[in-house]
């Protein structure tokens, strides 16, 4: 919930103008629990795969196929440690580890050049953040990619 809420600016309208506000994420994120789309705690929100897939093949906005995959790499980029060998970022690092690599592995088409930089950004910090962590085999291959 804090990648959205501690960066609205990165994210498009209407979607930043609910997150900046406290009273809309809670009446949002009350409506998508009571419908059965998403498990909601006070740190998450996690959408049930069947809405989650029909969201990502839906483009209402006009923006374009690439839109929602640019904005999570745009937030993904301002929320990670910029220090990922620093210790005290671990944890953090734990939390977004999984959706780096989501948006990470979504970059096998030609990306743009905006997302491109987003993805050698995260490739860059999210390997760093391995091999300090210790885990240098898992660390090679998005070295590699790098």
């Amino acid at each position: 919930m804090t990648l959205f809420t501690q960066h609205p600016d990165q994210l498009p309208d209407p979607l930043s103008s609910v997150v900046s506000e406290p009273l809309a994420v809670a009446a949002v994120t009350g409506l998508v629990q009571r419908r059965g789309l998403a498990q909601v705690t006070p740190q998450t929100i996690r959408l049930h795969r069947v809405p989650a897939a029909l969201l990502r093949e839906r483009d209402k906005t006009g923006r374009g196929p690439d839109a929602g995959r640019n904005d999570m790499a745009r937030v993904l980029a301002a929320a990670v440690p910029d220090e990922p060998w620093i210790v005290a970022s671990w944890p953090t690092w734990r939390l977004l580890f999984p959706h780096v690599l989501a948006v990470v592995d979504h970059a096998t088409q030609v990306p743009d050049e905006e997302f491109a930089d987003y993805i050698t950004y995260l490739l860059d910090r999210a390997g760093l953040y391995l091999q300090s962590s210790g885990q240098s085999l898992a660390a090679l291959p998005l070295r590699k990619r790098l």
